[in-house]
């Protein structure tokens, strides 16, 4: 059964058939090699699984968490202490390796314990409950109520500096804890990120930035950071005319069956730092269905998924050589449905499938034979949200026709992401609109002896129906509740 790769890294020049990406690293020659076969369905490279992340367990040496929007995580116990006899249990939770937000909540499994200014619980758990956070802020100081109580294990120099993290002191209670220690979780509101829209945002001085779920955004932020992305300094490497035309279209509003609306793509979710770059930077290009385009190993441009209509139009003129046609997928590549996961808030923050998005005049045209892909999209906290992500792969793959085209030097002024129309009578072509694959520079040799320049483009057939989505085509994510059974953990006064 095939699994939806990522759409997509795309590769977006190739001198005399080299790969490169040589300039930024290992993580670029990977994604340029993985890039000219995005659209094609392949097997994800082992991950750590979604439900490990919002564990809270007690371990010598952990990977550091990174948080992008908001996200329910666990995290390593790095001290836990009692005090007072063991009434009191003190624990200290990192959630992030970077400047949070904030921390906007406590649960012990899906029950939320509320809480007062102070961080002390109020309702079943007031007296036996208190958190303090900190949230990785440049000079942070240390939990000054630890401080005291620790004995003098806990000082004034451990600031943990630079991470997000949660204090927490809980109460001895055979009632309220039958169990011991419960499953402790967190929501959080991550990473901050440089939006260039914003005046007064200094992509050298990250003081200046603010919060936000924006899709391009996140992933541009992941590209610029040293520790755990790959270094590409804005401006010069991410491309900010290109970021801003992305973040602009995850900000669009769609609209919602329930009335609502939403914002066309966000990325809410969290990773660890010994992940694969490509697949952190797969997975975040599929929460906006777009493209990070790497052009010599150097420049990022960031697409968000939207039709752009082409302004070049190349014809017979402007060819130097035959055109190279595929017009079908394999067997293996192909499918008319898709089917997968995301992070659902309404089922524990698990992983939930999501309403299958299915085709009956796809599925006729492969003669009645329905093919799932698989998708999982871990940055992705809305059922509709999914189902459109899903759709747009589906309606994508529905696009199998490529063509390699041998243009003379005038299709230099194309880059890998842009769109095209193509002119040409023998195929049958009148303004068709593809989407630039790949382009690669040609030195070939003409009759004289001398060399001629050309470039090969790699052309991939598209539509504005790609992305057309109606609150029609929006399905309900549980129309059955599992249980209408009440709160166990809140039982009625005799």
């Amino acid at each position: 059964m095939p699994q939806l790769a990522a759409v997509g890294v795309v590769a977006a020049l190739g001198i005399s058939g080299t790969t490169l990406g040589l300039v930024v690293g290992a993580v670029v020659s990977i994604a340029v090699q993985t890039a000219i076969s995005s659209l094609t369905p392949k097997p994800k490279a082992p991950r750590r699984q979604l439900q490990d992340r919002v564990q809270t367990v007690r371990q010598a040496v952990a990977p550091r968490q990174v948080i992008f929007g908001q996200a329910m995580v666990g995290g390593p116990i790095i001290y836990m202490k009692s005090t007072n006899g063991n009434q009191f249990l003190h624990i200290v939770v990192p959630l992030a390796d970077h400047e949070v937000e904030s921390i906007d909540g406590l649960f012990f499994g899906t029950e939320e314990v509320t809480l007062d200014g102070n961080g002390d619980a109020t309702g079943d758990y007031a007296g036996f409950v208190r958190m303090k956070t900190k949230t990785g802020a440049s000079g942070q100081t240390a939990f000054a109520d630890l401080v005291t109580e620790s004995g003098g294990e806990w000082t004034a120099n451990d600031v943990i500096e630079g991470c997000a993290a949660a204090y927490l002191r809980l109460k001895f209670d055979a009632d309220r804890f039958p169990a011991g220690l419960p499953p402790i979780r967190f929501l959080v509101s991550g990473r901050k990120v440089y939006d260039p829209r914003v005046s007064g945002h200094d992509p050298d001085d990250s003081s200046t930035w603010e919060y936000s779920n924006n899709a391009a955004l996140c992933l541009a932020a992941y590209l610029n950071d040293a520790e755990y992305g790959i270094a590409a300094a804005y401006g010069t490497e991410i491309i900010e005319d290109d970021l801003t035309a992305a973040a602009n279209i995850c900000d669009e509003s769609v609209s919602l069956a329930d009335g609502g609306t939403a914002s066309r793509y966000t990325i809410d979710g969290s990773f660890t730092v010994d992940e694969e770059p490509l697949q952190v930077i797969q997975d975040m290009v599929n929460a906006m269905a777009g493209k990070a385009v790497s052009i010599g190993g150097t420049d990022w441009h960031l697409q968000a998924g939207a039709f752009v209509t082409p302004t070049i139009t190349l014809d017979e003129g402007d060819l130097r050589g035959p055109i190279r046609v595929v017009p079908m997928l394999t067997a293996q590549q192909n499918f008319n449905a898709v089917r997968g996961t995301f992070v659902d808030p309404d089922r524990d923050h698990q992983p939930t499938d999501f309403p299958p998005v299915t085709s009956a005049t796809f599925q006729t045209e492969d003669n009645g034979e329905q093919k799932f892909a698989d998708v999982s999209y871990p940055f992705t906290n809305s059922a509709p949200m999914a189902q459109r992500l899903a759709r747009i792969a589906l309606n994508r793959v529905r696009q199998p026709i490529t063509i390699i085209y041998p243009t003379g030097i005038a299709g230099w002024q194309l880059q890998a992401g842009d769109t095209v129309m193509i002119t040409n009578e023998r195929y049958g072509f009148d303004q068709k609109v593809f989407e630039v694959q790949d382009v690669q520079l040609s030195m070939d040799e003409s009759e004289q002896g001398g060399i001629v320049l050309g470039v090969n483009l790699t052309l991939r057939e598209t539509a504005t129906t790609v992305f057309s989505w109606t609150t029609g085509d929006e399905q309900t994510s549980d129309p059955a509740p599992n249980t209408t059974l009440p709160n166990p953990f809140q039982v009625a006064n005799p």
